[in-house]
């Protein structure tokens, strides 16, 4: 889907080397005494605005009609007015070297020092007729072709970018997926940048680094694959008992703000104290640049600045961002919309789901420029702050990250093990050691995958999240998400101009049948702070989306389904139509079916069911419907419903219902209001 490089030619002269005796032939005069003239010519180029660094190549052709043509990539390092500068040796050999304009003023060591990342990096397009893991194409590093064969993780389309290590000499593969550009008006190409790795060597490696640092990694547990995921993970190799120990991973060696805080502090707060970013969101930022850094000192070991920007991290980071550019991110939503947000927005509608993936795509590309203007160079890391790296990052943190006493943070090792709707392992916390703790919560069998559960979190959360969708008999709820303009939409009079001062029109309303949101609580009592009826607001936003999901195609089989589960005699509340419908998840054409419209279909099906408790909850508790006749799976919802309605309106009921029930810190701990009241804990 992305245009071929761009050829741009440029007419350049040669000339003489600074300090040096230029002749008028292009070469550069070397006479000591005794000493024999060696000629070595020059040539330069201009890095134009309209280059796209990594990507674009100039042609690089002597004045004077003189042969000898050169197609140079412009390095990931190269700005706008650098110059790419190529010599000819007295071997005959032709080297690339990068001049930037923000050297000038440097010594000559600083300057080649600098330039040293060009000679050792070369890229190559992958064409559409490749047939990744046998296609071979050679790939100009310097004056050298060196040929490589094209990783099987590699597509059409995709650069391979072949770098050398400056103190090992061993080369390096990497793709580099290239994306759209940013979005509408942003002049950003994005491309993630994956590493060709042997994870069972890699996870080897993680293992070694982090018993020696203090970790305790049970040796039952390896990274592998088995059913029903299918997906890389955590294998048990021998039997697991109940209550075993699998992990122990200290604080002081997750991936979070405040171990970045101690590590890199000028480059964290550098971040956190950007005027630009809201309060809220400065320390979240902060450790996604950080964690950005880590990923880049690891993808870009041409470099003896990234080298040594590698070294300063603990030796577990090192080989846990090397893993991290091992995982795939090609199937994410986040990524889909900057790749082909039309396709997405094809699948996924009537649900809101693409345009809030990339609306937060957006965000993070729009956060990386925020910080490119605020925060030094010298602190962004060497090669440049790549936008990439940046979402990459972003992605890590949103699909791996856990909640501890501290803060949210990465956890090595812990973070390998997949979800389940029934795991086998739970996480916890040491409070004594300071430490997440993982052990079985019943026995794991050899052979037998090793899982964990991310939250109680239904199938649009998950795909938003995680980029997947579980089986729905494993969903642990029903969710359907909104923008607050919606709902102002629909109201009228003071009522709507109340919603209006007291949300944003992007912020994110939450239906979910599990309990009465937040969201939701601060948008019905704004509602009814103007004078609104909250719940004919309520009533006529899941009336409006529910039309729209009842419309759609692609989720009518199971729509049809679910209906003649509930018709079946005194099965009213019976939520199960995937038992009424031969093919579940694919409506009955298995074959022709991807996977993305396989987590399409959950996800409007799982908004549908939300939107249809939410109604009949408010059927309940205006006397039209029995408790009996709705979904037994939302009866937490109406009771929480039925217990608001109790206080007078107008009061910030809804918000005091869902502050009654929100869970207490007591210091390291998180417990819940029963509990506290039950324990005496103030």
């Amino acid at each position: 889907k992305q245009p071929p490089p761009k050829h741009v030619t440029a007419a350049v002269g040669f000339g003489g080397m600074a300090g040096g005796g230029g002749t008028g032939d292009g070469c550069v005069g070397d006479s000591g005494q005794g000493s024999e003239t060696r000629r070595v010519r020059e040539l330069s180029v201009e890095v134009t605005p309209d280059v796209v660094p990594g990507e674009t190549q100039l042609r690089v052709a002597p004045a004077g009609g003189r042969s000898g043509d050169f197609l140079v990539t412009v390095p990931d390092a190269a700005k706008v007015g650098d110059r790419l500068v190529l010599l000819e040796d007295e071997d005959g050999e032709w080297t690339c070297h990068l001049h930037s304009r923000s050297s000038e003023g440097a010594s000559a060591a600083d300057r080649v020092a600098a330039q040293k990342a060009a000679l050792r990096v070369g890229h190559v397009r992958v064409p559409a007729d490749a047939q990744p893991g046998s296609t071979q194409l050679s790939i100009a590093v310097g004056a050298r072709q060196v040929p490589v064969t094209v990783p099987a993780m590699a597509q059409p389309g995709d650069f391979l970018r072949l770098s050398r290590d400056t103190s090992s000499d061993a080369w390096r593969l990497e793709v580099v997926r290239a994306g759209p550009r940013g979005g509408e008006g942003q002049g950003v190409r994005v491309g993630l940048t994956y590493l060709e790795i042997d994870e069972d060597a890699t996870f080897r490696d993680i293992v070694e680094a982090a018993v020696a640092a203090g970790c305790f990694v049970n040796p039952k547990a390896l990274r592998g694959v088995a059913p029903p995921l299918n997906l890389p993970g955590m294998i048990a190799i021998a039997r697991v008992e109940e209550g075993e120990e699998l992990f122990r991973i200290p604080a002081r060696l997750h991936i979070s703000a405040s171990t970045f805080r101690d590590i890199r502090p000028e480059l964290f707060f550098s971040v956190a104290e950007l005027e630009r970013l809201s309060a809220a969101r400065r320390v979240e930022v902060a450790l996604n640049m950080c964690l950005s850094t880590v990923l880049a000192a690891v993808a870009k070991t041409n470099s003896t600045e990234a080298q040594e920007d590698a070294q300063r991290l603990p030796p577990l980071w090192q080989l846990y961002g090397r893993a991290c550019l091992g995982l795939r991110f090609d199937d994410h939503p986040w990524w889909r919309s900057l790749k082909e947000l039309e396709l997405l927005k094809s699948q996924l509608e009537p649900s809101g789901e693409a345009e809030h993936a990339r609306m937060m795509a957006g965000d993070a590309i729009a956060i990386h420029g925020i910080i490119s203007e605020g925060v030094s160079p010298d602190l962004l890391g060497p090669g440049g702050f790549d936008t990439g790296l940046f979402l990459q990052a972003r992605l890590c943190l949103l699909t791996r990250e856990f909640g501890t006493p501290h803060d949210s943070a990465l956890v090595p090792i812990v973070d390998f093990c997949n979800h389940s709707g029934r795991p086998n392992a739970h996480q916890t916390w040491d409070l004594l050691e300071d430490a997440m703790v993982v052990k079985a919560l019943r026995t794991i069998e050899a052979g037998e995958e090793i899982t964990i559960s991310y939250g109680s979190l239904s199938n649009p959360v998950l795909f938003r999240t995680y980029g997947f969708t579980l089986p729905e008999t494993e969903e642990a709820t029903w969710t359907c998400a909104s923008q607050a303009s919606e709902w102002q939409e629909l109201a009228s009079g003071e009522a709507a101009e109340r919603i209006g001062d007291d949300h944003q029109p992007l912020v994110e309303v939450q239906l979910d049948t599990a309990r009465i949101t937040e969201s939701l609580a601060k948008m019905l009592d704004s509602c009814e702070a103007g004078g609104g009826d909250s719940l004919v607001l309520l009533r006529a936003w899941c009336r409006r989306r529910a039309d729209a999901l009842e419309g759609d195609d692609a989720t009518r089989a199971m729509r049809e389904a679910l209906a003649r589960a509930r018709g079946a005699s005194g099965r009213r509340g019976c939520c199960e139509w995937w038992n009424n419908l031969s093919d579940v998840t694919s409506g009955g054409n298995k074959h022709e079916t991807s996977l993305e419209e396989i987590a399409a279909r959950r996800v409007k099906m799982s908004e549908y069911l939300c939107l249809l408790s939410h109604l009949e909850a408010l059927d309940v508790v205006e006397g039209s419907t029995p408790e009996e006749q709705c979904l037994a799976r939302a009866a937490q919802l109406r009771k929480a419903l039925s217990s608001v309605l109790a206080a007078p309106p107008g009061s910030g009921r809804f918000g005091a219902h869902v502050a009654a029930l929100r869970p207490m810190r007591v210091g390291a701990a998180v417990v819940s209001p029963a509990i506290a009241e039950e324990n005496k804990v103030f």
